[in-house]
């Protein structure tokens, strides 16, 4: 199967469609052709189902996966231009058979921003490293069986379990979403992308809300502490005295207050950047290795 089975006037076509529908602001998130309108897939080939990307387009269904998914997790301004640059990154003829197992390997393995620099515990590291070489082995030409993805998978699974903390901050939480960065992966062996591209910007996300969280944690903490003192101050004052130690408790319980919910406000703002700049840090790779099919 090759891009656009080899047809220069197919490619023209779709292009011209998706523009058209980019053009009068038909390109949006969240809704399934109302008035013309809903998001990468359904406005280039007017079907939900990513299978139909290959009769029509030559394109392998994992890739419409991929698409799809980051589609869905772009910005929006970004978003309504992806159809477009996605299909227009694509060479007429172009084998596209081994853009997904390059793109993840290449989002598992990035030494700045990768799934596998997240990998908090020997576990999860092997885990990570286990799906890589079956990637790498796939874009060798050798032929990877679906017992090896498998077992890949079972073990990625074994060590997400190890890894997940009884909560979802500190560095336990880029443990267990390296280890689920892993398993996802895995499932593509047999399955599809969509999962694995997500759980690499889930993997970014935990990494950066981490600090972010012991932001609001130590907020929080010298809330307490304010509180706790000033509480404490009031109880042994008496008369005028009591007053104003009862003044003193109030205003740094809300000064506390406010420096929690801005620190919890920090932290959330974080997190959605975080999210954000790994999808479309994501977006950059897939275009390349579009780019470099032939």
């Amino acid at each position: 199967m090759l891009a656009f089975h080899s047809d220069q006037e197919l490619k023209k076509v779709y292009l011209a469609r998706v523009r058209s529908h980019a053009v009068v602001d038909e390109i949006i998130k969240g809704q399934c052709w109302a008035n013309r309108r809903s998001g990468a897939v359904l406005c280039t080939i007017y079907s939900g189902r990513y299978q139909d990307y290959e009769p029509l387009l030559g394109i392998p269904a994992q890739l419409a996966c991929v698409e799809d998914r980051l589609f869905m997790n772009l910005p929006l301004e970004t978003a309504k231009l992806w159809p477009e640059l996605f299909l227009s990154s694509i060479a007429v003829g172009a084998d596209l058979s081994l853009v997904v197992s390059k793109f993840i390997v290449r989002v598992l393995v990035d030494s700045e921003r990768g799934c596998i620099i997240h990998a908090g515990t020997p576990d999860s590291e092997a885990a990570i490293n286990l799906v890589i070489k079956l990637y790498e082995r796939k874009i060798a030409g050798d032929a990877v069986s679906v017992e090896e993805w498998e077992l890949a998978k079972t073990f990625a699974r074994a060590a997400k379990r190890l890894a997940t903390p009884d909560d979802a901050t500190g560095a336990g939480a880029t443990d267990a979403a390296g280890a689920f960065a892993a398993h996802a992966t895995a499932i593509t062996g047999v399955g599809t992308a969509t999962h694995a591209t997500g759980a690499a910007a889930e993997v970014a996300a935990f990494a950066a809300s981490d600090a972010a969280d012991a932001a609001a944690r130590d907020a929080y903490a010298t809330y307490v502490r304010a509180a706790r003192a000033a509480r404490a101050a009031a109880t042994h004052a008496t008369g005028a005295a009591a007053d104003i130690a009862s003044r003193a408790a109030a205003d740094a319980y809300d000064d506390a207050s406010r420096a929690a919910a801005d620190a919890a406000a920090a932290a959330a703002d974080v997190e959605v950047a975080a999210r954000a700049s790994h999808y479309e840090w994501m977006s950059d790779i897939l275009i390349e290795e579009l780019k470099n099919a032939k």
